[in-house]
C-alpha cells in the first residue's frame, strides 16, 4: 500500500459535511481559508487535531474501537473519516458510540473558525485515514503519539526511523514533544500515522455492513464455501511471514489469481482472483493463516492437465499488462496457451506456479479418497489448497 501524501496542499475541512444545512452555511460565512504551505510538521493541522484528540481518554478509546472494527471487517486497523464524519449505517467495535468522534471533529471545526480571517482556507479531512498499527497491542492507558505520513523519500530519518509528535500538557501549559519511533516502538506503544486512505467509503460500508459482494476486499470472517463439485480445487488460507509493505503503509495486501485451460479443445484461458486480502502487521508477524476459502477451479476436469497459481502483493499505482502462459495438452500433444492480466505497475510479484493435475493427487497430499491437500509457497506466502472430489479419483 503506496499513499502519497504532501505537505504542500491545501486542506478543506470536509467535517462541514455531516452538519446540517445551516451550519454548514454558518460556517461557509464564517471562514474561507488558511493556506497550510512549508509548515513544520508539528505545527500542521492534521497533527494538531491527533495531538488534542491523543489529549482525550475518551476519544482515544473509542478510535481503539473504531480502529478494531476495520481490522475486524477485513481493513486496515484504521479509522476512516468519511465513515465516522458520515451517516454510512455501520456500526463500532463493541457498540462504542461513533458520535464521540465526530463531536470531537465537529467541535474542533466550530472552534477553528476563530482563526479564520478573508482568504483563508480550512484544512481537509476527506479521505483520511488515522492507522494505529499493531492497535489490538494497546493496553487501554498510554497515550498515542502522531505521525503524519508524507510518502516522499524524505519520511524516514534513517532505516525505518520517524519524527513523531506527543501532546504534553502540564496545567495550563500545553507542549508539543517530538520523539523518534520506529516499528519496534510501534508494537509496543500506540502511534497514529495520517494517511490519506486508498479505500473507498462504498467498500468500507460493503464490508461493515456484511454486503461483501460489493467491495474489493475480502472479509476477514469468511463462512465456508457450501459448494460441491466434480472436483473443485479451493484456496482455503494465505499465511504471509513476510512484510511487503514499509510499517507506516499498513499490513500487506494479497491478490490470488487461479488460472485454467476451459473450451471443447481445452485452447482458451480463463482465471478466477481473490479480491484484496488484507493482512495486518501483526497477523505477519505472528505467522497467522487467513482463512479466505477462495474457489479458484470450480471443477478440475481430467482434461485439464494443468493449472496455474499467481499471487501478487498489490501497491496501487498505473495498471500494466502481463503475460500468463499455462500447458494444455491435445489430443496427446503438449501445447501452451496464453492470456493477459492488468496489475498495478508497484505490485509485488509474490509466487507463481504451473500445476500439473498429477501434483494433487499423490499418497502425499492425500487426505481421503475424495480430498487432498498441498500448500505453495514464494517470497515469506503460504497458500493452502484443497481439493474434494465426489467420488474417489482415477489418477492415484
Amino acid at each position: 500500500m503506496i499513499k502519497k501524501f504532501s505537505i504542500k496542499v491545501l486542506f478543506a475541512f470536509v467535517v462541514l459535511s455531516a452538519m446540517s444545512a445551516c451550519d454548514k452555511e454558518t460556517v461557509r460565512q464564517a471562514a474561507t481559508s488558511v493556506v497550510i504551505n512549508e509548515v513544520p510538521q508539528s505545527e500542521n493541522p492534521l497533527v494538531n487535531l491527533m495531538l488534542k484528540a491523543s489529549n482525550s481518554k475518551e476519544v482515544v478509546l473509542a478510535m481503539h474501537n473504531e480502529a478494531l472494527s476495520s481490522l475486524d471487517a477485513g481493513l486496515e486497523e484504521s479509522v476512516y473519516f468519511d465513515e465516522v464524519i458520515g451517516e454510512t449505517g455501520t456500526k463500532s467495535q463493541d457498540g462504542v458510540n461513533r458520535s464521540i468522534i465526530r463531536n470531537f471533529l465537529m467541535d474542533e471545526v466550530s472552534s477553528s473558525n476563530r482563526l479564520m480571517t478573508k482568504n483563508v482556507e480550512v484544512f481537509d479531512l476527506n479521505g483520511i485515514e488515522i492507522y494505529w498499527p499493531y492497535s489490538d497491542n494497546w493496553d487501554g492507558v498510554s497515550q498515542p503519539v502522531v505521525v503524519l505520513n508524507t510518502g516522499d523519500d524524505n519520511q524516514y530519518i534513517e532505516a525505518d526511523k520517524t519524527f513523531a509528535y506527543r501532546f504534553v500538557q502540564d496545567g495550563d501549559d500545553v507542549d508539543i514533544e517530538t520523539i523518534i519511533v520506529d516499528e519496534r516502538y510501534a508494537e509496543e506503544n500506540p502511534v497514529w500515522v495520517i494517511n490519506r486512505s486508498d479505500v473507498s467509503l462504498s467498500d468500507i460500508v460493503s464490508l461493515k455492513t456484511g454486503n461483501y459482494e460489493g467491495t474489493a476486499y475480502v472479509p476477514r470472517k469468511v463462512a465456508d464455501s457450501d459448494r460441491t463439485n466434480v472436483c473443485e480445487l479451493m484456496a482455503n488460507t494465505i499465511k504471509s511471514v513476510k512484510q511487503h509493505d514499509d510499517w507506516l503503509n499498513g499490513g500487506s495486501e494479497y491478490i490470488i489469481y487461479w488460472f485454467f485451460p476451459y473450451g471443447e479443445d481445452q485452447d482458451k484461458l480463463k482465471y478466477n482472483c481473490t479480491s484484496q486480502i488484507k493482512i495486518s502487521r501483526n497477523e505477519i508477524k505472528a505467522g497467522k493463516a487467513r482463512t479466505i476459502n477462495f474457489v479458484g477451479n470450480f471443477d478440475w476436469a481430467m482434461a485439464q492437465r494443468y493449472n496455474k497459481l499467481k499471487v501478487i502483493e498489490f501497491d496501487p499505482g498505473a495498471d500494466i499488462n502481463i503475460p500468463i502462459k499455462l500447458s494444455v495438452e491435445v489430443k496427446g500433444v503438449k501445447l501452451s496457451i496464453e492470456t493477459k492480466i492488468s496489475i498495478n505497475k508497484n505490485d509485488e510479484r509474490v509466487m507463481e506456479y504451473e500445476i500439473p493435475r498429477s501434483a494433487l493427487f499423490t499418497t502425499e497430499t492425500k487426505v481421503s479418497d475424495t480430498e487432498y491437500t498441498k500448500s505453495f509457497y514464494g517470497d515469506g506466502v503460504t497458500v493452502k489448497t484443497t481439493l474434494t472430489s465426489y467420488e474417489s479419483v482415477p489418477e492415484i
